[in-house]
């Protein structure tokens, strides 16, 4: 069972680092190829462009925070739900 596990996790890391990895640092040099680009055509622009990403990026991160602290919760009270499972099973015995 857990020689499966850590298989299964090995598979799913490597999945990531070759798909979504690959892909977001593709993503990131074009938007720095296109970011100066568009600061050398136009530098109002280009602030613009850039209080726009930094304010989505802000909000991203503030998401992100609360839904690690509701999904820690979740995992929390799951826990308590299997271990409440097993005692009550343990009772019939």
């Amino acid at each position: 069972s857990e020689i499966a596990y850590r298989s299964t996790l090995n598979q799913e890391i490597s999945d990531f680092l070759t798909t979504h990895l690959f892909e977001a640092v593709i993503q990131l040099i074009l938007v720095l190829i296109y970011g100066g680009a568009l600061f050398f055509y136009s530098p109002p622009i280009g602030f613009a462009a850039f209080f726009f990403a930094a304010v989505n990026l802000a909000a991203f991160f503030f998401i992100r925070s609360k839904r690690m602290g509701i999904y820690a919760r979740f995992q929390q009270e799951k826990g308590r739900t299997a271990a409440f499972a097993i005692s009550a099973l343990e009772g019939f015995e």
